[in-house]
Formats: C-alpha cells, sequence, structure tokens
C-alpha cells in the first residue's frame, strides 16, 4: 500500500530528474551500453569516478534534495552525504550488474544509502570472503 506522498515522489522524480543521453561505460578496455537511465547531483564541483568514467555532479533538483535530508537525517554523522546517483530502471531488461562501490574517491567511513521507487527488483548483498548459500 502506498501512501499518496510516495505515490507524489514517484512523479516528481518522473518530472524533475534529467538523465544522461544514452551512453557506454568502458570496463576492462571494452565498450557497453548502459542498461539503466542515470544522473548524478550533488555538490557543485563534486565529480563520481566508476569503471574510468567520470560524472560531474549537477545541482540537486528538489525531489533529489528532499531524499538527501531524509537519509541524512537517517545516518546522522558529522558531515552529511554530498552526492547522489539516480538510476531509472525502465522495464524488466534494465538493471545494474554485480559490482562493489570501492571507488577510490568514495570515503569508505561513510554509507551508501539506497532508495527504490516504482517496479519491484531484487538486490542482492554479497561479502567479500562468504560464498552463496
Amino acid at each position: 500500500m502506498f501512501r499518496n506522498e510516495d505515490c507524489n515522489d514517484f512523479l516528481r522524480l518522473k518530472e524533475e530528474i534529467v538523465y544522461l543521453e544514452q551512453y557506454k561505460l568502458c570496463i576492462y578496455d571494452v565498450w557497453y551500453p548502459v542498461p539503466r537511465k542515470m544522473a548524478f547531483y550533488g555538490e557543485e564541483g563534486l565529480k563520481y569516478t566508476f569503471a574510468n568514467n567520470t560524472f560531474l555532479a549537477k545541482k540537486p533538483v528538489p525531489i533529489v534534495k528532499k531524499y538527501e535530508d531524509y537519509a541524512n537525517s537517517l545516518i546522522q554523522m558529522e558531515k552529511e552525504l554530498n552526492f547522489c546517483v539516480v538510476n531509472e530502471y525502465r522495464d524488466g531488461l534494465d538493471k545494474i550488474g554485480l559490482h562493489k562501490d570501492n571507488e577510490r574517491y568514495l570515503n569508505s567511513l561513510y554509507p551508501i544509502v539506497s532508495f527504490s521507487f516504482g517496479a519491484t527488483r531484487d538486490i542482492i548483498f554479497k561479502r567479500k570472503g562468504f560464498e552463496n548459500v
């Protein structure tokens, strides 16, 4: 059951988020199309690098700012989170593969927070050194 606020937020996400145009990522010298839509928001001048690609943050739109503020209220740390990656999975073919967020510019003391809207997706976490059960 959804609250009206959740439905309104979902609609605002659809209206406010400006995604990158179709693009490819280079992983181990092979170019792959990205099977999802992506946008990057954060403090002015911040960059995020993954898979040898660097993305410049845009100023957060109001709906992104709302969820950044909410995430910061949950984690209650000295320094607030300052970067947001927005992924939109359009259909059952859009996805993100098994990966680890270990970019050298990420501060390992700060959590990665995830909010999901829309169609149901499975998210699977694997711990290094542990086999699947």
